[in-house]
């Protein structure tokens, strides 16, 4: 047997654990990262690794979302195909991870926006840009990587510049009904979102202030996920 090999089985035999995890929900995902042997010489390796797949599940295909008199759709774009960005007049990605389609022709506005965190500092202008093309009756598609944070903020945004206090006193609150009930994931979100009404975000939200990072050589990824009024933790 050669060295290569060997080297694959070795890999197999590590991996195994990941078995199926793209078909899984997020309470399974839970159950395998509680499973894993303490002693696993991946075992930290792992754990970072179910963690974002739990973030990422289940996939979060393009919807139709209502906002105001208009319909935006909205997606993750780690789940997007080539095919999946077509049909659209616009395309609004908050990553710099496209599914492009070889030979296509795309139109683009770019808002890129760091995951797990805040907004882009011309938000305000990225969001009117939208609102014109929409008005103009533009079908547009919105997307991060997973679809929840950054997607969610942009959502509930157009619904605080679209709908009515009245109508809408909470446009986070009516974005996770209409469209995921994860969207917008920490309170830098939520402060942009109502800063663009100039009110003050509800106490409600204080425990995003709380989300726990899990550091890797490459990045953070996040092991704890907070929605209004309940928190679920990943240790």
């Amino acid at each position: 047997m050669n060295v290569q090999s060997i080297f694959c089985l070795a890999m197999a035999a590590c991996m195994a654990p990941l078995a199926g995890l793209f078909a899984i929900g997020r309470e399974e995902i839970d159950g395998k990262i509680a499973d894993l042997p303490s002693d696993s010489a991946l075992d930290d390796e792992l754990r970072t690794y179910l963690a974002k797949r739990r973030h990422f599940s289940p996939a979060v295909k393009p919807k139709a979302v209502s906002i105001g008199d208009y319909q935006v759709w909205a997606a993750g774009g780690m789940y997007l195909t080539a095919r999946d960005l077509e049909g659209y007049d616009l395309l609004v990605p908050l990553t710099q991870h496209m599914a492009f389609g070889s030979g296509k022709r795309y139109q683009i506005l770019a808002v890129p926006m760091r995951d797990f965190g805040g907004v882009c500092n011309n938000f305000r202008y990225c969001l009117e840009e939208i609102v014109a093309e929409l008005r103009q009756g533009a079908r547009i598609l919105i997307f991060c990587d997973g679809g929840l944070g950054r997607t969610g903020t942009v959502l509930a945004s157009l619904a605080a510049l679209l709908e009515s206090r009245k109508e809408t006193p909470d446009p986070i609150a009516a974005i996770r009904s209409r469209y995921n009930d994860r969207a917008v994931e920490t309170y830098e979100q939520v402060e942009a979102v109502f800063q663009l009404r100039g009110q003050r975000q509800p106490s409600d939200y204080e425990l995003l202030k709380q989300v726990l990072y899990l550091s890797t050589a490459h990045e953070k990824a996040p092991l704890q996920n907070f929605h209004r009024g309940s928190h679920h933790v990943i240790n």
